[in-house]
């Protein structure tokens, strides 16, 4: 973990191409809940990194669909919990 503000902002590094990208979430609120704001940086024009940040575009989507399903009605999809 890089960073971490409760409630506003957490940010961390990972590698999942050849080069580690720096994501980071932040929280803000809006209307009458929170929104969520993910930016993912790092990423080179290789080809191992672009399958990277199109495969991680397609499983932050998966992942942010998931929290809130999880936050708003307390489903979880996994077999093992």
């Amino acid at each position: 973990m890089l960073e971490a503000t409760p409630n506003k902002k957490f940010v961390f590094q990972w590698s999942p191409g050849e080069q580690n990208s720096t994501v980071t979430f932040k929280l803000e609120p809006y209307k009458d809940g929170t929104l969520v704001v993910l930016n993912e940086t790092g990423y080179t024009n290789t080809e191992k990194d672009l399958r990277a940040c199109i495969g991680c575009a397609v499983g932050w989507g998966e992942a942010l669909t998931l929290l809130k399903i999880y936050l708003e009605y307390g489903i979880v999809y996994k077999k093992d919990l």
